[in-house]
């Protein structure tokens, strides 16, 4: 999950019921963020949620 804001925390609390997920950059209400870049981190799953970084082409580089 990229994002820091509350979409972010309450999508990674739902998807945190069935799979394992990384959030990056995280906040203070999301207990397991990363500091890495999402460029680095091997997943199958991305989930953008604010729109700069949509915005910016991370999707397209994912």
């Amino acid at each position: 999950v990229v994002g820091s804001g509350g979409r972010e925390h309450a999508l990674a609390q739902v998807l945190g019921r069935s799979a394992e997920v990384v959030v990056t950059p995280g906040n203070p209400g999301i207990p397991e963020s990363v500091s890495e870049p999402p460029e680095e981190i091997e997943a199958d799953l991305f989930v953008i949620g604010p729109e700069a970084p949509l915005v910016d082409g991370l999707a397209d580089r994912l």
